[in-house]
């Protein structure tokens, strides 16, 4: 891939062009107040997901029926990865 790019430089550096390529890349840094904002949102979006995730808790630990059918489903859940990861160990 850079055969082409080569005969190119080399071609024009025949033909007197002189080409300024930078020895050091300079550093890709975002600024201070867009790392802030990310940092700001990501706090916002975290809370936001705690505060789902403590809604759904509440409703289950307030009813009892949906505490025995979360239960099962974790139980069961729970068993078929144990006897999953048996047969791919066995």
């Amino acid at each position: 891939m850079n055969r082409p790019v080569d005969a190119f430089k080399q071609r024009l550096a025949q033909a007197g062009v002189v080409l300024n390529e930078p020895s050091l890349k300079a550093p890709l840094e975002s600024p201070w107040f867009v790392r802030a904002l990310q940092a700001f949102s990501g706090w916002l979006a975290a809370l936001f997901l705690l505060g789902f995730i403590a809604m759904g808790v509440i409703f289950v630990a307030e009813r009892a029926a949906a505490s025995l059918v979360v239960g099962g489903i974790l139980i069961g859940g729970g068993v078929c990865s144990a006897a999953h990861n048996a047969k791919r160990c066995a």
